[in-house]
């Protein structure tokens, strides 16, 4: 008897880890998305400030503003690349076993 249970308690556990693992993968591409929204919006802002920068040569702060802009593009890469590896994962693993999901990078294939 106690390992039917046990049995049955793995069983459980199993089928309980995969909602929760969806749900997370779910949760990770909408920060993606609302990060990738957020370093958009704070780059418009920073282009404006590019523009007064340089309107009133005040060149330094424009080198300041374009290494900012820099930042933000190279962080939009790695959330917009984390963000189609989730997709990727979530939507091209339905015909495999249940379970988390493993990473897809497309510079291993």
């Amino acid at each position: 008897m106690k390992r039917t249970i046990g049995l049955a308690t793995m069983i459980l556990s199993g089928y309980l880890l995969v909602p929760c693992a969806q749900a997370q993968t779910w949760q990770d591409m909408r920060s993606d998305r609302n990060a990738i929204h957020e370093d958009r919006d704070a780059l418009h802002h920073d282009k404006k400030e590019l523009r007064q920068d340089l309107r009133n040569g005040d060149y330094d702060a424009a080198r300041h503003e374009r290494a900012e802009m820099e930042h933000r593009r190279q962080d939009m890469r790695e959330e917009g690349q984390d963000l189609r590896n989730d997709w990727w994962n979530r939507h091209h693993d339905d015909d495999q076993e249940r379970g988390p999901r493993g990473f897809h990078n497309d510079d291993n294939d």
